[in-house]
């Protein structure tokens, strides 16, 4: 079982509107290990890592090369609009494995799961709709929207575990103006961070001066994802894929972090806000 080769999860989701648990491991809280389970009804029905010691049965792990994969049937799919996706369909399950394409060129993630479990309506579709048992109820500048606390978790362990993952060191995570970014965005509509008004700006910038007494670096930056990425390990996959995105990923000048999803059932999307910021040694990290 899960449970007697990794031990108790570090946190249970509760069950979805569709009846899946999702059980968080990260053993040694290094990032090293970061291991997500999917389970309904008693059984097992998926997982996805990010982490340098991935594996699946062998015929995937981090690490290995694109041609590496290829010649254990992995096959490159850009159904999705991503080019560091690579599958592979067997009886009864299908494989994920995500290629950092900008960085190692090799193997960093991998997801799997039971073909009879519908991933994308039973756990992403879960941030994408106001069903989702762990979505809470908020009002932003007059408008009702979803937000929910894993996901806000998930989206920033996901990218610590990327950091790793290449060889950078995860990030200090620090609550604050993550969740109210991300409401702003949602209330309005927003496609990216350069829509975020001069006021509105300030907002994460005061918010992180508050996080604690260290010097900021003057090399803050945010990084916004909206159009339904629909669940915090897509949006890191997708955004080890871009360039600006990526860039602000691997900048080794960052060591905290603050994040914050919500969902807006007016434009039917789903809204990550993430602020990247680096600290003195011995200020805030």
């Amino acid at each position: 079982t899960t449970k007697s080769r990794v031990g108790n999860s570090s946190r249970t989701v509760a069950p979805s509107a569709y009846g899946s648990n999702i059980y968080a491991y990260n053993p040694g809280s290094d990032y090293k290990n970061l291991l997500y389970v999917l389970e309904l009804n008693g059984v097992v029905k998926g997982m996805y890592t990010i982490s340098p010691y991935a594996n699946f049965g062998n015929i995937v792990k981090s690490g290995m090369t694109v041609s590496e994969i290829e010649s254990n049937g992995f096959c490159q799919n850009t159904n999705c609009g991503m080019s560091s996706l690579y599958t592979y369909e067997a009886e009864g399950y299908t494989v994920e494995a995500y290629v950092d394409i900008n960085g190692t060129d090799k193997v960093y993630a991998i997801r799997c799961y039971s073909d009879d479990y519908d991933f994308d309506t039973m756990m992403c579709s879960d941030y994408n709709t106001e069903n989702y048992n762990n979505m809470t109820s908020a009002t932003y500048n007059g408008k009702t929207l979803y937000v929910s606390d894993e996901y806000d978790k998930e989206v920033v362990e996901c990218m610590s575990a990327y950091r790793v993952a290449v060889g950078l060191s995860a990030l200090t995570v620090y609550e604050g103006c993550g969740r109210e970014m991300a409401e702003i965005g949602a209330s309005q509509g927003y496609s990216s961070a350069s829509n975020y008004t001069t006021d509105e700006k300030s907002i994460m910038k005061t918010a992180v001066k508050k996080a604690g007494s260290g010097q900021i670096n003057t090399n803050l930056r945010s990084v916004f994802a909206g159009d339904n990425y629909s669940d915090p390990f897509t949006v890191v996959t997708n955004w080890s894929e871009l360039g600006t995105t990526y860039s602000s990923l691997v900048d080794s000048t960052f060591n905290c972090v603050m994040g914050g999803f919500a969902f807006s059932p007016s434009y039917e999307d789903s809204f990550t806000y993430v602020v990247l910021w680096g600290a003195t040694k011995g200020g805030l990290a």
